[in-house]
């Protein structure tokens, strides 16, 4: 699969072992009208105002316009069955055509629902991750100390994530290639186990080509980062962290920037920021307990899985709180490996 993503419509999150998926209850990710390209305009700048420390570029993630790094478990949720030649699939349904290539969202998917039996397991153990930018970036600050890739470990049981996620730092096996001034590919260098759970960061160590200042975020990925002034800890076993909990934040915290978002959107993102349950067990780490787990063990690992090979993420430091460690996370991914398709 060699082919770039196109753009890729936001489904749902899955667990990773078939034994699970018959009991889940899957969140939908439909972020209706919260666009990255949402502007907002300061006041003009003034000769005494203090320099800017960061540049307008960011990373690309909006799930409402289908703008999703690859691999992501955000990509094979709601594809549920497959057609061939039906020029208007039903809802859920991937259509094929026989001699056509598929992009590797669509490959993902059709390997979800025909080969792994909608496990989850969205990606070859050898494929690419695939990220873009909104402007060029200097390709001289792309390297494994500023975009990350951890192997995730869970629980003893090697299903739920209930506990601390412990992280393994994989990032020196993956080469980084620019296919362009805004688009960088991680191409791993040796297969990864199939079944294995991933995640990869882009951190503000990343530069824009332009000013020389660190990218930032886009606006949706920054609504999943907010954090209450009140919340400095980080809560890992929460589906719902207080600070970010979008359904009903006009009442707990008015100042929460989702605010703008609407209903909708607000509904989508906090599927995105919470858990995937089970009987009560998180089967999936959402994006809010992910981030906390990787800056908690920013200096030193902090899930107690250090004899699995778990140690420091060094996203943060121990001296900041949770909302400035996360403050270095610029884009985040999950995806899952499988044989199928290698």
């Amino acid at each position: 699969m060699s082919q770039r993503p196109e753009n890729m419509t936001s489904p749902l999150v899955r667990p990773s072992r078939t034994a699970l998926v018959s009991a889940l209850a899957l969140l939908p990710l439909l972020l209706v009208g919260c666009s990255s390209n949402l502007k907002v305009q300061g006041p003009a700048p003034y000769e005494s105002d203090p320099a800017p420390t960061s540049s307008t570029n960011y990373a690309l993630f909006d799930p409402a316009t289908g703008v999703i790094p690859f691999p992501n478990l955000l990509l094979t949720g709601t594809t549920t069955s497959v057609a061939f030649n039906t020029t208007v699939p039903a809802a859920g349904q991937l259509n094929v055509n026989p001699g056509v290539p598929l992009t590797p969202d669509k490959a993902a998917a059709y390997i979800s629902v025909k080969e792994v039996g909608r496990t989850n397991a969205v990606t070859a153990i050898n494929a690419p991750i695939y990220i873009r930018f909104q402007a060029p970036v200097l390709a001289s600050s792309i390297t494994p100390a500023t975009v990350k890739v951890y192997q995730i470990l869970v629980d003893s049981n090697g299903l739920t994530e209930m506990g601390p996620l412990g992280f393994r730092d994989m990032s020196p096996l993956f080469t980084k290639e620019m296919l362009s001034s805004t688009e960088l590919q991680l191409n791993p260098m040796i297969s990864m186990q199939p079944g294995s759970r991933f995640v990869y960061v882009v951190t503000d160590g990343v530069k824009d080509q332009a000013s020389g200042f660190p990218v930032g975020q886009s606006l949706t990925f920054g609504f999943l980062k907010y954090v209450r002034g009140a919340d400095v800890s980080p809560t890992t076993a929460t589906s719902s962290n207080p600070g970010t909990n979008l359904a009903a934040t006009a009442a707990v915290d008015p100042q929460n920037p989702a605010l703008i978002a609407g209903a909708a959107s607000q509904a989508g993102l906090q599927s995105i920021y919470g858990n995937v349950l089970q009987s009560g067990a998180i089967v999936i780490s959402g994006y809010g307990k992910t981030m906390d787990d990787l800056v908690a063990s920013s200096a030193a690992d902090a899930s107690g899985k250090a004899a699995s090979g778990a140690g420091p993420t060094g996203i943060g430091i121990a001296s900041e709180n949770l909302a400035q460690r996360r403050g270095h996370i610029k884009l985040m991914g999950r995806f899952i490996t499988t044989a199928a398709g290698a």
